[in-house]
C-alpha cells in the first residue's frame, strides 16, 4: 500500500524500455516535456515532468567557464 515512484532520464534513448519499467510505478516522472504524451498514451496517467537543474548558488562556486 506504499505509493511508488520513479524518474527517468534521457528517454529519448530509450522511450520504449521506460514506458515498460514505468508500468510498476504509481507515478512516473521523466525530464523530457515532449515524451509526456508518449507515456500517457501508453496507459500511464500518472506522469509528471520534471526537469533537471542544480542549485546555481552551489553549482557557480566552482567558477568554471560554461563549454
Amino acid at each position: 500500500q506504499i505509493p511508488t515512484a520513479c524518474y527517468f532520464i534521457d528517454s529519448h534513448l530509450r522511450l520504449e524500455e521506460h514506458i515498460e519499467m514505468a508500468k510498476i510505478f504509481d507515478h512516473v516522472f521523466i525530464a523530457q516535456k515532449e515524451y509526456i504524451k508518449d507515456f500517457k498514451n501508453s496507459g500511464i496517467a500518472n506522469t509528471h515532468w520534471l526537469p533537471l537543474g542544480c542549485d546555481t548558488e552551489i553549482n557557480d562556486k566552482f567558477g568554471s567557464a560554461k563549454k
